[in-house]
Parts: C-alpha cells; structure tokens; sequence
C-alpha cells in the first residue's frame, strides 16, 4: 500500500514539473524562462474559455489565488485595492504587458485596468519583493497582467441579465494570417444597484495588433476604460459619486533577436463628488500621466549564462483642480461650466465657509465684475461674482455660457 502511495506521489510530482516546464513566465525575470526554472514564487493564471465564462472581471481571477488580499468597494472591477503578503496598496505594482500600470495619483486606482478579460491571456503573480526588477513600488509584489491575439479568425458574443438592473454584453472579434493577427474587444456593465446611490456603469475596450517587419516582431496595444459608480460611504458618511477614466497605449518592437524597445503611454482622470446632488459644494478633479520607455538587450555569453542589460526612463505628472463639475442643459450644443478654483486646498468647512461670507459692519459688500468670454468667434457676456471671507481663502466662482 505505502509503496502504491508513493508510486502515485512521484508520478504526480512528475507530471506537474512536466507541466511546469511548458509554461513560460516573464514576471520577476530579464529573459522568457519555464515556471519550473524560477527562483521566486510565481503564480501563473490562464484564462481560458471556460474561466471567461465563470468570471466577470479579471479580480474574480485573482481571487483564485488565496495570497492576494483583494479589497472591493464596488463590484466587476469598478474599484478595488490590492494587497500581497500584507503589503498596502501602494507597494503593489500592477503591469500590463510587461509595463507599468500604476496610477500617478493613488494606488487606489493602480487595478483600474482598460482591458475585458476576454482580451487576457494569463495573469503572472509575483509574490514577494520585486524591487530588483520594478523599482520601490514593488515592495508586496507584482502582478503582471498580458494579453494576446487568437490565432485564427473568432467572433464570440456575451450578454447576461440579473438582480438589481444587471446587465452585461461583451464582444470579441478575432483574425489572424500569416502576416499579423489582431483583437478587438468590447465590453460594457451596468447595475442600478443593490441600494440608494451604489449603481455602478462600466465601459472598456481593447484594441491588440501583432505583426512582423524586417526589425522584428511589433506589438501595439490601445485600450481604454471608463468607469462611474455612486460612492454611498465609500470615504465616510456621504452620498458621494466618482467617474474615472483610463486611457492606455503601448508598443513593443524587436530590433533583431536579442534587442527590444518599447513605450508606453498611460493617462487617468478621476471626478469626485463629495454630494451626489449637490455637486457644487465639494468637487475634485484629478488627472495623471505616465510616460515610460525601455531598450533592452540579452547577450548570451555561453550555454549556462546570459547578460541582460538597457536603459528605461518614467515620468509621471498628476494635475488636481478643486470643485469642477460640467452640466449639460437642456438645449442642445450648448453646456455651462462652474467652477471654483483656490490656490490653495482646503478642507470641506473652509470651503463650505468660503461661499458663505460672515457679516461685518466694517466691510463693504463687493460688487459682481462682468468678464467678457469668446466662443465661434462671438463674444458673450458671463457674470462672475467673487465672495471674499477673512477667515477662509479667497475662491472664485466662474459661471461661462457658451
């Protein structure tokens, strides 16, 4: 019996290395090596057909995986922070092809991804410090989402209906020659939700192209998202409303067979209400971009060694405007924009302050002062009044027709 067990036990043992041997990771690595080969601790995801059809959202995928603590204040990836080995969510990096998906703002919005499951591949998760890859935002780990192109021609549509509103519909359109191979994806989800203020829209698609010229395999990849939800609690006792927006582009080339240059491009933009129907109390309007290059190269000195080395660059800028809402009117073409910007930032009660001036028999009321806008070369008249308060800083109210 004991050596039936342990027959078993090798047997088994050896088909999951030679499983192993044919799966392929480029996570935490200079150089496409087999998973068994690894010296860290990697887990591999495929998404299949079948996942795609259990899952909703590239989160439900990775809540297969019981070392990612996955925090959701909305569902289908509207809003979700993660954590590794109990790392915050800024230790987390999240890449998309190999490139760095990170927001500029917050971490919070580091698992904003523009991509549908449908147009994923697999999902790499390093578990552990990937400092020595990634830089300091790799200190919990990294997660390293890729996608790819089918291989022959394939049409697949999806719609689904549920409880509280839910709707869902996705298409997936696929071709392939022997020249290039290309995916379109495009996926929307909606839900009234399941109480006052927690309906949620969600709109993304991807675009995926492979092809090759005389330098090399190209890869470009386009995608975007965009993402409103009502914010109940989410950040205290308010009936808040937040809409973010990805936009995401990326290239890879191949110069020859041991070169490879690529760039990428990533803005977000996130509108938060503080109240849902009184916008003009309390509203932010962050945005944030990220440039990013790389030229690698891989020289193999001998059967047992390989000697990576290149040069990569980033740049972030993150940009914040305080209570900016836009409101569409009734007529048509034609829209209002309030805004109310400080230099300064600051808190709720002080701005709340700053529209209500105190009285002071001392002070003299200001009088509106008139500023002159153009539009299609027509000039219009639109009233900007500025109330002044000595305990809070000085805001100006703007009100433009057009």
């Amino acid at each position: 019996m004991i050596a039936k067990l342990t027959a078993g036990l090798l047997l088994f043992t050896y088909a999951v290395s030679a499983q192993d041997s044919q799966r392929i990771v480029v996570t935490g690595t200079w150089t496409p090596i087999p998973l068994n080969e690894a010296d860290r601790s990697i887990t591999l995801l495929p998404v299949t057909v079948k996942t795609s059809l259990l899952t909703t959202s590239w989160i439900d995928l990775l809540q297969l995986e019981p070392s990612l603590d996955l925090q959701q204040r909305a569902p289908n990836g509207v809003l979700t922070d993660l954590s590794i080995r109990g790392s915050s969510f800024g230790q987390t990096l999240v890449l998309l092809n190999g490139l760095r998906l990170n927001d500029a703002q917050t971490g919070h919005f580091n698992m904003n991804l523009p991509v549908p499951l449908e147009a994923v591949d697999r999902i790499e998760v390093l578990k552990g410090a990937g400092s020595l890859f990634y830089g300091s935002d790799a200190v919990g780990g990294v997660v390293n989402v890729i996608t790819n192109v089918p291989e022959r021609r394939t049409l697949r549509t999806r719609t689904a209906l549920g409880s509280f509103g839910a709707q869902q519909q996705r298409v997936d359109f696929g071709s392939s020659n022997k020249l290039w191979s290309q995916r379109l994806v495009v996926a929307r989800d909606f839900s009234t939700g399941f109480t006052s203020n927690r309906d949620f829209r969600s709109l993304s698609g991807a675009y995926d192209l492979r092809f090759r010229n005389r330098l090399g395999n190209t890869s470009v990849l386009l995608a975007s998202a965009d993402r409103a939800f009502g914010a109940e609690q989410f950040y205290g006792n308010f009936p808040s409303w937040e809409r973010t927006k990805t936009w995401w582009a990326g290239i890879r080339q191949e110069l020859g067979s041991k070169t490879e240059a690529s760039f990428a491009f990533r803005r977000g933009t996130d509108l938060f209400v503080l109240y849902r129907d009184r916008p003009a109390l309390y509203t932010n309007h962050h945005a944030g971009e990220t440039y990013q290059a790389a030229l690698r190269r891989v020289e193999t000195l001998n059967s047992n060694t390989r000697l990576s080395y290149g040069v990569e660059g980033l740049r972030t800028r993150s940009t914040a405007r305080i209570s900016e809402i836009e409101h569409v009117t009734a007529e048509p073409h034609m829209w209002a924009l309030t805004s109310a910007r400080s230099t300064v930032f600051p808190s709720l009660s002080e701005l709340v302050k700053s529209f209500i001036p105190e009285a002071d028999v001392n002070s003299t009321p200001q009088s509106p002062r008139v500023i002159g806008s153009r539009t299609g070369g027509s000039s219009k008249q639109a009233p900007a009044v500025r109330f002044a308060s000595r305990r809070s800083p000085t805001c100006t109210i703007e009100t433009r027709q057009m």
